[in-house]
């Protein structure tokens, strides 16, 4: 990946190889994406289906205060799961990681032409956590082994790499 400020980047021709990592490293970024949210999604609707459960168990043993508990629990995880609406986050990452290795199936590109599109494809790119960027990046350089460009992962990368 070309990390040479913008006015060296001018003077710099970047090759197909470069644009190729870049793309490499936006479809294993929205791949992280969406594993993060499908799973948030998943963890959110399971506690919910389980919580309302053990609501109606908890009152028909006539305890108010582990009822009240528990629904406000069903309260809470439902609407987290509607409000921030994982799994539409999950779809959109899919589908941008699809519109990217769309991109690199696409043959006969140049340089411009692929970095055209690959501008154009992120432009509609959602909101990324920071921390998967890191972990990313060290991903598409380990797969083709650019150990230079690795970069230090902090607690909170290392903690979103064993979660997404």
């Amino acid at each position: 990946m070309n990390t040479a400020p913008p006015e060296e980047e001018a003077s710099q021709e970047r090759t197909l190889y470069e644009v190729n990592l870049n793309i490499q490293y936006s479809v294993r970024l929205h791949s992280l994406h969406c594993r993060l949210f499908e799973r948030l999604r998943k963890i959110t609707s399971f506690l919910t289906v389980i919580s309302g459960t053990a609501v109606v168990g908890a009152l028909k043993n006539e305890s108010i205060v582990l009822g009240s508990f528990l629904g406000l629990a069903v309260t809470i995880l439902g609407t987290a799961n509607l409000v921030w609406d994982f799994g539409g986050i999950a779809r959109a990452h899919e589908a941008q990681r699809r519109r990217y290795n769309n991109l690199m199936s696409e043959a006969e590109m140049t340089v411009a032409d692929a970095d055209r599109k690959r501008a154009s494809i992120a432009a509609d790119d959602p909101a990324e956590i920071e921390a998967l960027r890191v972990v990313a990046l060290n991903d598409v350089c380990r797969t083709f082994g650019h150990q230079d460009g690795l970069e230090e992962e902090s607690f909170r990368s290392q903690f979103m790499r064993a979660i997404a």
